[in-house]
């Protein structure tokens, strides 16, 4: 785990998550962090807040596809798994949400279709709107169920044998 943000009670907490950013904001952020810590892999869940803001939804689907060209132009042996955005408990939210989920397998094929290491796990299937504090938010047992996602989404990018161990 690396990167220059702390999270969480595990023994290895660094990370580079923000919380509130909108995809460009979470782009930049990575512009810095890609050159310094140079991960293997990226985990990206991106876009609920320009969801649940209205920001630019039209282009929320391109901005995504910038921020994963900008990781993957930052380091040539990053894999990135990309997930769903979980759903909302604001209606007029969950259907942007829906719209932008829609979008993602076409996005990611292309990378897949260029010879990116890219993988899209499904957040939205394994989180409901019960397991979410505050409508949009999922409580411990949602985020592990995420978690789990992004860890088979990382067993698959192995399997496929974009990812090795370092000796």
């Amino acid at each position: 785990m690396v990167g220059s943000q702390k999270g969480g009670n595990m023994s290895d907490p660094d990370n580079e998550g923000y919380n509130g950013l909108i995809i460009t904001e979470i782009d930049a952020k990575g512009n810095i962090a890609m050159p310094i810590y140079q991960p293997n892999i990226v985990a990206i869940v991106a876009g609920t807040n320009d969801m649940k803001r209205d920001v630019d939804v039209a282009d929320a689907p391109n901005r995504l596809k910038n921020l994963i060209q900008d990781v993957l132009d930052a380091s040539s042996e990053t894999v990135v798994v990309v997930s769903t955005l979980h759903p909302n408990a604001d209606p007029p939210s969950e259907e942007r949400i829906l719209a932008f989920n829609a979008a993602l397998p076409d996005l990611v094929q292309s990378f897949v279709d260029a010879g990116y290491p890219v993988v899209l796990v499904d957040s939205h299937a394994v989180i409901a709107i019960g397991d979410l504090v505050d409508g949009t938010h999922p409580n411990d047992a949602g985020y592990a169920r995420m978690g789990k996602v992004f860890y088979d989404g990382i067993q698959e990018a192995y399997k496929k044998g974009w990812i090795f161990d370092i000796e």
